[in-house]
């Protein structure tokens, strides 16, 4: 669905050309991704057909809905950035080293 606005770093160059209006339709796709059922996501994904169901999605969305919608997407992006981790190599380590065992 190439929604950069939640790629972090990797969307980042693409993030700072958006429009507002791209911005708000990678919100609203991203809200249909995760209100409609799995199963219709992937289907419309497959067949490249999401973003008819991500027009529908919005004219059902009130406006009203909208400023918590937005605040719900900054919630879970905080969330999904705190629990995120870099991988860095250790110190010392060769390339063949594996990792120690849980």
């Amino acid at each position: 669905m190439e929604l950069s606005l939640f790629l972090g770093d990797e969307g980042a160059e693409k993030n700072a050309t958006l429009t507002k209006a791209e911005r708000d339709r990678q919100a609203m796709a991203f809200a249909w991704a995760h209100a409609a059922p799995l199963s219709a996501v992937l289907r419309h994904v497959r067949d490249k057909t999401w973003s008819d169901e991500v027009d529908l999605f919005e004219f059902r969305v009130s406006i009203d809905s909208i400023p918590s919608i937005l605040a719900e997407i900054q919630r879970v992006a905080e969330q999904a950035g705190e629990a995120s981790v870099d991988v860095v190599e250790r110190s010392g380590s060769t390339s063949g080293e594996k990792p120690p065992g849980n």
